[in-house]
């Protein structure tokens, strides 16, 4: 059952990593789906106490990094925050990150994977003259890795507290 879940949410993020890269546009849809199954891995790993205390503590941790981009945006680089500096895909999987990793391992993957997207961008981005970067596709493409390593070795644990 477990495999199976990965899979899907290898599945989803393929799609989201695709239409990011085709639209710079993802249906909002994918991203309920991709948090209930990442939950759902989370919960069954952790238990009930861990997986609620892990998941506020990464709610919070998201909204102060949005918050702080938003002051940003608005106040340092006088510029509409929505759509601009982040796209409701980006907004949606940051939140869908923060449910689905206890919260050391969910810091190191959102910082790896936003490292990623920026070094992988800047070196597409050479060929290419795009001014907006497909964050949650980029992100998407680190977690299809990171599953897929997880898969593959099976004592890997992406859910260690």
């Amino acid at each position: 059952m477990i495999p199976t879940i990965k899979l899907l949410v290898i599945v989803i993020c393929a799609i989201i990593t695709y239409q990011d890269f085709k639209w710079r546009a993802v249906i909002w849809v994918l991203f309920p789906i991709l948090a209930s199954l990442l939950s759902y891995l989370n919960f069954i790993h952790q238990g009930t106490q861990f997986f609620g205390v892990s998941s506020l503590t990464n709610l919070i941790l998201v909204t102060i990094i949005l918050g702080i981009l938003y002051l940003y945006t608005r106040l340092i680089l006088k510029k509409p925050f929505y759509n601009i500096s982040l796209g409701l895909g980006d907004i949606l999987l940051f939140y869908v990150l923060a449910l689905s990793f206890p919260t050391v391992t969910f810091i190191v993957i959102f910082t790896s994977s936003t490292i990623f997207a920026l070094l992988f961008f800047l070196v597409i981005n050479r060929k290419k003259n795009h001014t907006t970067v497909p964050l949650a596709g980029l992100m998407s493409l680190y977690l299809i890795g990171v599953f897929f390593f997880d898969i593959i070795l099976s004592p890997y644990q992406l859910y260690q507290i």
